[in-house]
């Protein structure tokens, strides 16, 4: 559990200091470090969009993650 936060810690800074990625280089940013499968990876991926932190745009052949930003809707008085 906790190398699966600490890889999405990793995923979410690398995404935040590029602005956006494709998920063939973030894959092999992470590969470098650590020991993972592709499956591994996009099953990552996936938390992460579910939870709300990134969202996936969906290309040709590949996948393009970006930070998912918060707006505030209505900032009403």
């Amino acid at each position: 559990m906790f190398i699966r936060r600490k890889l999405q810690l990793i995923i979410l800074n690398y995404i935040k200091e590029k602005g956006k990625a494709t998920d063939r280089e973030l894959y092999e940013a992470i590969k470098k470090m650590h020991e993972i499968s592709y499956q591994q990876f996009m099953s990552l991926l996936m938390v992460l969009e579910v939870e709300g932190f990134i969202k996936l745009h969906y290309a040709k052949d590949s996948m393009i993650i970006v930070p998912k930003t918060q707006y505030r809707v209505g900032g009403g008085v």
